[in-house]
C-alpha cells in the first residue's frame, strides 16, 4: 500500500494520478502502516516509518542540505534518468549540488534534479518536482505542441513505478490496457462534410478547384504525389459538373467505403446536429458552418449502426453552451435512438469551462483534446481521463488528425515523414498502453485529399499491433470500468499473493488485468544496485468482484 500525504490543494489532481496509475494507495494517515510514502508536503515522512519514502517538492525541506541545493527558476525544462527516459517538467524545479545515486538530470546542465540515498533503515528518494502540481498542470493547461510527443503523465507513472521496484517494493496495478491485447485503437471520422454538391461557388468549391488543379500540379512537380493520384484529382475537377447534373456519383459520400475498409474494426462517426451554424463566438468565421445536418444523411445511420459503428455529436457550440450542447445532443439522440452520446467539437474548441459544458449537456464523454497542427497527447495521457472538477465525463484524447498530419499551413508532412510520426506515436502507445485515438475525416478518401492509401497502410499497420479497436463509447466504458475498481486486503506469502477487488463498472468488452511486478536484483537487496527497474511480471485476468489469487513462482521478466 501506498499512502499519499499531499497539500489539501493537491488531492483533486493526486486522486485524479492514481487513477491512471491504478495501484493499491491511500491519503496517509498517522496510525497506519505503508511499504512506500509519497510526501508532496515536504515533512510529513520525517515522522514516518516506511521502507520507502519518496519526496516530491521544489522547496528546501527538512530532509536536504541547504547549502548543497540549488534553486532553479520555474521554466519549462526537459529531464532525463540515467536510462535515457525524458520527463517534460512546466513548474519549478530544485536541483542538487551533487549526490552518488542520481534518479533524474535536466538535459541542458546536467544539473541533478533527483537521487536516491539511505535514510536510516529506508531508502529515501527525493525529487525536486511537484508531482501533483506538475499532474494538475498537464490536465487543466495541456501541453504546448512542442511537446507533444511526449505522454508526460504516463511518463511520471513509468518513473515511479520503476522507482518503487528498484527500492524492492513489489507493485500491484491494473495496467490501462485489456488482457490479450498491446493497447486499445478508436478510429474515428469527423463528418465535416457530407456532399459536394452541397457547394457551389463557395470557398468550398473554390478551394476544391484550387487544390485539386494547381496544388496538385504543384506537389506532383515536387514529388509529393504520384502520377496516378494527380490524374485521379485532375480527373475529379475535370467531371465535376456532371457531380452537380447526377451523372457521377459525388465523391465525397464516403461512408460506404468506410464500411468496407474498416468491416469489424468500429469506428465513430461524429457528425454535425445542425446545418448553417457558424457558433457563438466566432462571428464572421463562416467557414465553420457546415451545409448539412444529420437530417440529411439520416439513410446512412442504420446501416452505420447495424454494422457496429457509432454515431457521436461534432458539436457547434457545445464547448461553451450547455443548453445548446444539451439541444445537439437531443438532436442526434433522436435520429441514432441511443440516449448516451458522445462529443467532438467541431475545429476542437476548448477552453477552461468546456468539460463542464460537456457533463452538463449530458454527454457521457469528449474527445476533442487534440492539436489541429501537431500529433501526439495533447492531454499528456494516452488514457482516457477525468478532467479536474467534474463528476462524471470522461476525456478520450485524440492523436492522429489526418489534416494536421498533410495541411501545408499544420504539419505539412510527406507520406514518409508522416508514417515516422506515427510509427513513433505506436511505439509510445505499445510500451504505455492506454488508446491511440485516429481521426480521418469523412472525405478524405476522396479527390481532392486521396489520403485513402495513407489510411489503409496505417490500418494494417495497427493490425500488426493486435490492439483492441473499439468504438470511442466502448474504450470509454471499459476505462470507467477500471475506474471503479477498488482495492482490499492483499496477503502475501512467500509463493503467492491473494488480492480482494470490487468492480461496478458494467461488465460488456474486455476483461481488466491484473499485474504484480516482483522486484528483481540479481540477489542484492541494495536500492542503490537494482537493475534498472527490473521485474518479472504475474498476470491474471478478471471481469467482476472477489478474491484474486496469483502465483508469484512464474517467472516472466519485462
Amino acid at each position: 500500500m501506498i499512502g499519499v500525504a499531499a497539500r489539501a490543494d493537491e488531492e483533486g489532481a493526486a486522486r485524479e494520478f492514481f487513477e491512471l496509475f491504478k495501484t493499491p494507495w491511500e491519503f496517509y494517515q498517522e496510525n497506519a502502516t505503508y511499504e512506500v510514502i509519497i510526501d508532496t508536503v515536504g515533512e510529513t515522512a520525517l515522522s514516518c516509518n516506511a521502507g520507502t519514502i519518496i519526496v516530491f517538492s521544489s522547496d528546501i525541506t527538512p530532509f536536504d542540505d541547504k547549502k548543497r541545493c540549488i534553486i532553479n527558476k520555474g521554466e519549462q525544462t526537459l529531464l532525463s534518468t540515467p536510462e535515457g527516459e525524458e520527463l517534460p517538467l512546466f513548474g519549478k524545479l530544485l536541483c542538487f549540488d551533487e549526490a552518488e545515486h542520481p534518479l533524474l538530470y535536466t538535459e541542458e546542465d546536467r544539473r541533478i534534479a533527483g537521487y536516491a540515498r539511505r535514510n536510516g533503515t529506508s531508502s529515501l528518494l527525493r525529487v525536486g518536482y511537484d508531482l501533483f502540481q506538475e499532474v494538475r498542470h498537464v490536465l487543466t493547461l495541456w501541453q504546448e505542441k512542442k511537446f507533444s510527443r511526449f505522454p508526460t503523465l504516463d511518463l511520471h507513472i513509468f518513473l515511479l513505478r520503476n522507482w518503487i521496484l528498484k527500492s524492492g517494493v513489489p507493485v500491484i496495478e491494473i495496467p490501462p490496457k485489456p488482457p490479450g491485447f498491446a493497447f486499445i485503437v478508436c478510429l474515428t471520422h469527423d463528418v465535416d462534410f457530407y456532399a459536394i454538391r452541397k457547394h457551389f461557388l463557395d470557398h468550398t468549391f473554390w478551394g476544391f478547384l484550387y487544390r485539386g488543379w494547381f496544388m496538385t500540379l504543384m506537389d506532383f512537380l515536387r514529388g509529393r504525389v504520384p502520377l496516378d493520384r494527380a490524374i485521379a484529382n485532375w480527373m475529379a475537377v475535370l467531371l465535376l459538373p456532371f457531380v452537380y447534373l447526377g451523372l457521377v456519383r459525388d465523391y465525397w459520400i464516403q461512408f460506404h467505403r468506410y464500411r468496407a475498409i474498416e468491416k469489424d474494426l468500429y469506428a465513430t462517426f461524429f457528425v454535425v446536429p445542425f446545418k448553417n451554424r457558424t457558433g457563438i463566438g466566432f462571428a464572421g468565421a463562416g467557414r465553420r458552418a457546415t451545409r448539412y445536418d444529420i437530417d440529411d444523411i439520416e439513410s446512412e445511420i442504420p446501416p452505420l449502426l447495424s454494422s457496429g459503428f457509432e454515431i457521436a455529436v461534432h458539436g457547434i457550440d457545445s464547448w461553451c453552451d450547455p443548453d445548446r450542447g444539451r439541444l445537439e445532443r437531443e438532436k442526434v439522440s433522436r435520429v441514432t435512438g441511443q440516449e448516451e452520446t458522445g462529443l467532438r467539437v467541431h475545429w476542437l474548441c476548448l477552453n477552461e469551462l468546456s468539460f463542464h459544458c460537456f457533463e452538463k449537456s449530458g454527454y457521457s464523454y469528449d474527445s476533442s483534446l487534440g492539436y489541429n497542427d501537431a500529433a501526439g497527447f495533447r492531454g499528456g495521457t494516452a488514457q482516457a481521463f477525468r478532467p479536474l472538477g467534474v463528476e462524471k465525463l470522461l476525456e478520450l484524447p485524440l492523436n492522429i488528425q489526418d489534416t494536421a498530419l498533410f495541411y501545408p499551413d499544420r504539419m505539412n508532412l510527406d507520406e514518409e515523414k508522416a508514417r515516422d510520426v506515427v510509427d513513433d506515436l505506436v511505439k509510445t502507445v505499445r510500451k504505455t498502453g492506454g488508446v491511440l485515438t485516429v481521426n480521418w475525416h469523412h472525405r478524405s478518401l476522396a479527390p481532392e485529399r486521396l489520403w485513402g492509401k495513407f489510411y489503409l497502410d496505417l490500418l494494417n499497420l495497427l493490425k500488426e499491433e493486435k490492439p483492441w479497436f473499439a468504438t470511442a463509447r466502448q474504450a470509454v466504458h471499459w476505462f470507467q470500468k477500471r475506474r471503479s475498481v477498488k482495492f482490499g486486503t492483499v496477503t502475501t506469502s512467500s509463493s503467492g499473493l491473494t488480492l480482494n477487488v470490487s468492480v461496478k463498472g458494467n461488465r460488456n468488452g474486455p476483461d481488466l488485468l491484473l499485474r504484480v511486478h516482483m522486484p528483481e536484483n540479481d540477489g542484492e537487496k541494495d536500492f542503490f544496485r537494482m537493475a534498472c527497474g527490473r521485474s518479472r511480471c504475474v498476470e491474471i485476468s478478471f471481469s467482476g468482484s472477489g478474491e484474486l489469487t496469483l502465483s508469484l513462482t512464474t517467472r516472466q521478466t519485462s
